[in-house]
């Protein structure tokens, strides 16, 4: 048979939910940039955005790259957090989430919020970053699930 009539042949190859999120960066960026973005307006202007809600203080809220819809920044927070203390369950590994509550305890509060909180908050992401990066996709995906649907959970139960 000529080399032009060969049967074409295409390998198929098999993806495994083996492969970390250090593969797909855009997923880690995802998660981290909006705290990034806080961080970084926090350190520049010394202000939050925030939305009246009613005789209360201001909610602090945030916006994601490319997105129309603002987020309120404790609820995403205390979100990251928890899938963080699941994470340390399942694993065993510390995480260093303190700096991360400390912040959300401060804007659920309206408490100052000095450089030192978020050099802790940085130092601590930093950690989670690369934690992250080493999480296989199919376990991640679980770990927010499980989170997505306990907050759910919550709801619920406070909603009754």
């Amino acid at each position: 048979m000529p080399a032009s009539k060969k049967p074409r042949h295409k390998r198929k190859v098999k993806t495994t939910g083996k492969r970390t999120l250090r593969t797909q960066p855009w997923k880690t960026h995802a998660v981290f940039r909006p705290l990034e973005a806080i961080l970084d307006q926090l350190e520049n202007e010394g202000t939050l955005v925030v939305v009246a809600r009613g005789k209360q203080a201001g909610l602090p809220v945030f916006r994601v790259d490319g997105e129309n819809t603002w987020y309120a920044v404790g609820p995403a927070l205390r979100g990251l957090i928890e899938t963080f203390e699941l994470h340390e369950q399942r694993s065993g590994r510390v995480m260093p989430l303190e700096p991360l509550r400390r912040l959300v305890t401060k804007l659920d509060v309206d408490m100052p919020i000095f450089e030192e909180d978020t050099k802790a908050v940085r130092a601590s992401m930093a950690v989670l970053i690369e934690e992250s990066h080493n999480l296989p996709r199919d376990y991640a995906a679980d770990l927010v699930q499980v989170t997505q649907t306990a907050i759910e959970f919550d709801r619920l139960k406070e909603a009754a």
